[in-house]
């Protein structure tokens, strides 16, 4: 063989292995971007679930807006139901090991917690294998049960990032009948899960328009809250540290009050 033929195959076998590269490019874009795509991805989650996670009238695409009428999470400790959620995610981050949804939004979350054993000692690690990235997520109506205990929240909003290292919860907000909550939270996600956080609240008038702010600092072995709080008039500070975990789990509590009428409660 020639070296000008050589090259000519050479050439032609570079040419056909491009064909073929953009075929299989062109099939996973049309893949992704496919409602064919997405009935896969939910099958998939159903199965690879064994049958907790359950996506019903799911549609759109995987490289786009993506519609879901109701998910469904069933374990032996919790039922989690959400309704009418959409979001929008970018699949390239998943080159890198990564989720990063753009915007989540659901009408409306159910969580009901199930009664079971008693939980007496921190999580082992709570590092996930890829980092998540939800740069803003909002639902309308969030209902929480658990047992006879009822608590209704409503257009409840954040920003959370996690990963191997830590989990943060930011931009948080929500309304409820007792007022309006915001701030942030965030944790390891390695032992002693060490944890910060602020949080202030504006309350309704149903508690006398009264405002809190609250910090949060230590980890999951002694987490200690620490707080202001002003109402008609009257002013309280406290601190409180609690370990979650124990069976005695109020490790101490100091709560200083001054101004207050009692005539006005």
């Amino acid at each position: 063989m020639t070296a000008r033929r050589g090259t000519i195959v050479i050439l032609a076998g570079l040419a056909a292995l491009a064909f073929l590269t953009g075929l299989l490019i062109g099939g996973a874009v049309w893949f992704l971007s496919s409602e064919s795509g997405l009935r896969w991805a939910v099958e998939q989650a159903h199965s690879s679930t064994a049958g907790k996670l359950k996506l019903e009238g799911a549609s759109g695409s995987l490289a786009g807006a993506t519609r879901i009428a109701r998910l469904t999470y069933t374990d032996t400790d919790l039922v989690f139901v959400a309704e009418n959620v959409e979001f929008t995610w970018s699949p390239r981050a998943l080159f890198s090991r990564s989720v990063v949804v753009d915007s989540l939004s659901a009408s409306q979350v159910t969580l009901e917690i199930k009664a079971g054993d008693n939980i007496n000692a921190p999580p082992v690690s709570l590092a996930l294998p890829w980092s998540i990235d939800v740069r803003r997520a909002s639902v309308e109506h969030l209902d929480v049960a658990s047992g006879s205990n009822r608590w209704r929240f409503a257009r409840l909003a954040f920003r959370y990032a996690g990963g191997d290292k830590r989990h943060a919860l930011d931009e948080l907000a929500f309304h409820s009948d007792w007022g309006d909550l915001s701030g942030n939270i965030a944790i390891d996600a390695a032992p002693p899960f060490v944890t910060t956080g602020s949080i202030s609240f504006l309350a309704s008038e149903a508690l006398k328009h009264a405002k809190a702010a609250l910090a949060i600092a230590g980890d999951l072995t002694t987490l200690v809250f620490s707080g202001d709080m002003s109402a008609v008039g009257a002013r309280a500070g406290g601190t409180a540290r609690i370990s979650p975990f124990d069976e005695r789990w109020l490790r101490g509590f100091a709560l200083a009050a001054a101004d207050v009428d009692l005539a006005l409660f």
